[in-house]
């Protein structure tokens, strides 16, 4: 008998092999982590539609997969690093608006600036 167990997220999954009569069986047992039954850590978690940074980020993204590439690196590169940084950009001026903490503030303020 071989047995093999993996671990990936929150699931659990041992995988026992078993050699019979030039025949393999495969048994394969899952059980979930209990991380998923511990109590509310606190954190509200908001839709999408409410979170100013993901609407931010999903509009980059969508920008930059509407974008035509032209299979030429030294035209593509540069068009997504665009796209990619001012996505950072539109992120931070979010964080300077409706963030509390000043140092990530500060941060942003600088990121934004280089």
């Amino acid at each position: 008998m071989l047995r093999t167990t993996f671990s990936n997220n929150n699931l659990l999954t041992t995988i026992y092999f078993y050699e019979s009569n030039d025949k393999r069986v495969l048994i394969a047992g899952t059980i979930f982590s209990m991380t998923a039954c511990t109590k509310d850590d606190g954190l509200k978690l908001q839709a999408h539609n409410e979170n100013r940074m993901m609407d931010s980020m999903h509009a980059m993204m969508a920008r930059m997969e509407a974008m035509p590439m032209t299979n030429d690196p030294e035209i593509d590169f540069p068009k997504m690093m665009i796209m990619h940084h001012q996505g950072a950009i539109n992120m931070g001026n979010v964080q300077i608006q409706e963030g509390k903490n000043d140092s990530l503030k500060r941060f942003s303020r600088k990121m934004i600036d280089a």
